[in-house]
């Protein structure tokens, strides 16, 4: 189950990796809600972060789909 959660003018999307709908098709979908809703998305402050258990062998090994317009990082600043 995929998870967003919203506070004043921050939203944190949270998708799981065995999730039916990906990271991509989910912001997708926040991007047309917000266009919707005359509002602007700051790509420049946008940031993915790929969370992992601790133990490699407890999670697969998944090369996460990246969306092209925002960033990756490993921590949050």
């Amino acid at each position: 189950m995929n998870m967003l959660i919203k506070y004043a003018d921050d939203t944190n999307l949270l998708v799981h990796s065995d999730c039916d709908v990906d990271l991509a098709e989910e912001f997708n979908h926040i991007k047309h809600w917000a266009e919707e809703n005359r509002m602007v998305i700051n790509i420049a402050k946008t940031k993915e972060i790929v969370f992992k258990r601790p133990n490699p062998r407890l999670y697969k090994l998944i090369t996460p789909l990246l969306i092209t317009e925002v960033q990756q990082v490993s921590i949050l600043r």
